[in-house]
């Protein structure tokens, strides 16, 4: 008998026909797949506060933005982004920031919200799918070195979640202040003088955009303004400083650069520097020998001429000559006696020219009597 052949011409014709109909298939079903909405939840690694993170049916793929989250309690803007095919939910999403240092999903977060999040946008208004939260970090996020972004929907039965990765907090910008042109700063040199303000973390607008407007002293004694600003590099602002007026204790100044006029958000407040005051001198008077003086015992009387802020000048040196006297007529200087570095007595002669009506008294200190520079004069007293 002869065997039957290994290949049958009309079987190999039916296995061509099969292989050729699942070969169609497949290009059918490839391209119908095809015309489905992909959504991957696989990115590339992210860098901080350019994050991501989606896993599980229960979360969506998200991008968080956020130029950086500065560790102080001041208030900052986080742009936050959503992906993912359930656009009705960016509108009605509640967005909580937690303190954790890494996240894995779980969908007890379909029914509650861990107790290290609170929440910070409750339903924002805009269907987009981007949105700006105003977000002020507490101490004890800032203590935790940085936070992860929950957005959480749940409604009409519908669990949504999506959270970023771990967004570490940056130093926050800040200024310092020295003295330029004069240091110390005293009463006497700060007219005019300059102060260095230095940007650390942030830039100043552009030189043709910052102006005087765009600081202030947070602290300064009476009578300081800022009268112009110079921006030297990209940190660093010149101001010049203009002062009317007089004060006597010590004081300190400090600059406000603000928010208006560098590139992050909210006012940044430099250290303080000194300004010593300069106590100009003074002299006052009064009676000795006789108090009240009148017309009748100014004849031998001693006034006391005290100064402060300067000294008389040696006691061989200091005579009559060094002090000028407004009095009633008649009512001269016989002499001097110099009892320490601020107190000189002065005794007065009187001609008896008669004056018949009450009068003042008051001395001049001549520059020549004493260490500092001008006349000195004292206040009045009766007669």
């Amino acid at each position: 008998m002869i065997p039957p052949p290994l290949f049958c011409p009309e079987a190999g014709a039916r296995l061509r026909r099969v292989l050729a109909r699942v070969f169609l298939l497949a290009l059918a079903f490839a391209a119908v797949a095809s015309s489905f909405p992909r959504q991957s939840f696989a990115q590339t690694t992210p860098n901080p506060g350019d994050s991501w993170r989606g896993s599980a049916s229960n979360f969506q793929s998200m991008d968080v933005r956020a130029e950086s989250l500065s560790a102080s309690e001041t208030a900052q803007n986080v742009d936050l982004r959503l992906f993912g095919s359930d656009g009705y939910w960016w509108s009605s999403y509640q967005v909580y920031v937690c303190r954790w240092t890494s996240v894995t999903p779980s969908n007890e977060w379909s029914f509650s919200i861990p107790n290290t999040c609170r929440r910070i946008v409750d339903k924002p208004t805009s269907s987009s799918r981007d949105y700006t939260a105003s977000y002020t970090p507490n101490s004890a996020e800032i203590a935790n070195n940085g936070v992860v972004f929950l957005f959480y929907y749940n409604a009409s039965g519908v669990t949504r979640a999506a959270y970023t990765e771990w967004v570490p907090f940056v130093a926050g910008p800040e200024a310092s202040i020295t003295a330029q042109s004069a240091d110390p700063l005293t009463e006497g040199n700060i007219a005019g003088a300059t102060v260095t303000v230095t940007l650390s973390n942030t830039t100043y607008v552009a030189t043709a955009n910052l102006g005087a407007e765009d600081f202030s002293l947070a602290s300064k004694p009476d009578g300081v303004t800022i009268s112009g600003v110079s921006r030297t590099s990209d940190t660093v602002a010149v101001l010049t400083l203009g002062f009317t007026g007089d004060f006597d204790a010590d004081a300190k100044l400090s600059v406000t650069v603000k928010a208006t006029g560098h590139a992050k958000t909210g006012d940044i407040t430099t250290g303080e520097i000194d300004v010593t005051a300069v106590v100009e001198p003074e002299a006052s008077i009064t009676a000795q020998s006789a108090d009240p003086l009148t017309e009748s015992n100014i004849a031998g009387a001693t006034v006391t001429v005290t100064l402060s802020g300067t000294t008389y000048v040696a006691m061989a040196n200091l005579s009559a000559e060094d002090f000028t006297l407004s009095a009633p007529s008649g009512v001269t200087i016989s002499g001097v006696s110099r009892t320490s570095d601020t107190v000189a007595v002065l005794t007065l002669a009187y001609d008896d020219t008669d004056f018949d009506e009450d009068a003042k008294l008051s001395v001049t200190v001549k520059d020549s009597g004493h260490a500092g520079s001008g006349d000195l004069a004292t206040g009045e007293i009766d007669v």
